[in-house]
């Protein structure tokens, strides 16, 4: 017999409860849903231990993987999952702790860009290093197989929700 999940749980109740609701359809989303909150969680304890919160951790992966290169606060805001509201704040408190500097943008006047410090890119290659670990560690019971399999179903549902994409902080 094969282990059951929480979800499977779910939905086996769900099923006794004879609705028309297509619960078994959807058990891959509510596990993803189930996954991300329990990774949620887990990001939340990382960033704890690193003194950020998880928006500052996604602005600092935005300029990490952007870096040398610096962001405006607009193409920051787009890689991340951030409100544009909560971007000046976000940006002021990576200052105030060194992790971040606002530059003038040559090409707008009035405009600024974002540039990751030293202490910021140590800071956050750290902390990236065991987030990517731990995630590397949960994918490695898949088999190759699995693992495309899944990335290429994930991929169609993402694409549906966002659309394409060319970049993540631009």
């Amino acid at each position: 017999m094969r282990e059951r999940d929480y979800v499977d749980a779910a939905v086996a109740e769900w099923n006794t409860q004879k609705t028309q609701r297509p619960f078994d359809d959807v058990a891959l989303l509510m596990r993803v849903i189930r996954i991300g909150g329990i990774l949620e969680r887990e990001l939340a304890a990382l960033c704890t231990r690193f003194n950020l919160k998880a928006g500052q951790f996604q602005a600092l992966s935005a300029l990490r993987r952007a870096y040398p290169r610096t962001l405006t606060p607009s193409e920051l805001n787009h890689g991340t999952l951030l409100t544009s509201g909560a971007m000046t704040p976000l940006i002021d408190r990576l200052e105030e702790k060194g992790l971040v500097k606002r530059l003038a943008d040559p090409d707008d006047r009035r405009g600024v860009r974002v540039e990751l410090t030293r202490a910021g890119c140590a800071l956050i290659d750290e902390a990236l290093d065991e987030r990517i670990a731990r995630l590397a560690e949960l994918v490695a019971p898949l088999g190759d197989a699995e693992l495309v399999k899944s990335e290429s179903a994930l991929r169609k549902i993402l694409l549906l929700l966002e659309g394409p994409t060319e970049n993540t902080t631009s």
